[in-house]
């Protein structure tokens, strides 16, 4: 197999610290390449954006970079916000990368069927946000204990959570590209396997849905992430040599 690359968009709140964990558990022609949003991670001194538009030209001007160089076969996996922002990041990708892009993988989100009448998250009051990260499970407790870094945290929820809403009601073109949806079976946003079928009204080669034992966050168990991993690391090979 040869050398094949895995952009990885993160959710709400996170940053590319969520897959680092990932290279380790996947073969070595694969490499994982976590995007960092502005204002987290490592671009924690730029500042925040607010606007799916901007966020998604960004990521794609760096993939179309990556591609010209280095001609590699690639996929888009996100998780939750980072699932429903991949769609804008396609629009944006130059018509030279576009083959390139073998599979695009959705994680931890329902169809845009099922996400347009959500609530808005980032209208929330601080006590609802906070309320709703410890129903996600997803946040470090040191965050949560921490006054001031929680201020700061929900700062950049907040702004995540404006960006997911400017998405809720999107309706992407349907596309060639493989497609694979991946949840947790406890994930409450997820209230059954219809929400993640419906995933195949947007791709002309579905690949079905693959649920896995937890929550939102499902894959921070590390078996379950390895059982996740090699889900993808099938649906790779076979959309790089199949389809």
């Amino acid at each position: 197999m040869t050398t094949y690359d895995m952009y990885c968009l993160p959710p709400a709140g996170s940053s590319s610290m969520l897959y680092s964990a990932w290279q380790k558990l996947l073969p070595s022609y694969l490499n994982v390449i976590p995007v960092e949003y502005p204002g987290h991670g490592i671009k924690m001194s730029t500042p925040l954006c607010d606007c799916p538009d901007v966020l998604a030209q960004e990521i794609a001007e760096n993939i179309n970079r990556d591609v010209s160089k280095r001609q590699h076969s690639f996929a888009l996996f996100g998780h939750s916000l980072g699932a429903a922002l991949l769609w804008k990041v396609i629009n944006y990708l130059d018509a030279s990368t576009r083959p390139f892009l073998s599979l695009i993988i959705v994680s931890g989100r329902p169809s845009y069927q099922h996400t347009r009448h959500m609530p808005l998250k980032h209208l929330l009051t601080d006590e609802e946000l906070i309320e709703a990260l410890t129903h996600y499970n997803g946040t470090p407790k040191a965050i949560l204990d921490n006054k001031n870094t929680l201020s700061f945290f929900l700062r950049i929820l907040r702004n995540d959570f404006l960006v997911n809403d400017r998405l809720l009601a999107d309706n992407p073109k349907k596309t060639t590209v493989p497609l694979l949806a991946l949840y947790g079976d406890d994930d409450t946003d997820i209230a059954d396997k219809t929400k993640m079928d419906a995933w195949s009204a947007y791709s002309e080669n579905w690949l079905g849905s693959y649920v896995f034992a937890g929550g939102h966050f499902y894959f921070n168990n590390r078996e379950v992430c390895k059982e996740m991993l090699q889900i993808v690391t099938y649906a790779i090979e076979y959309t790089t040599t199949t389809i």
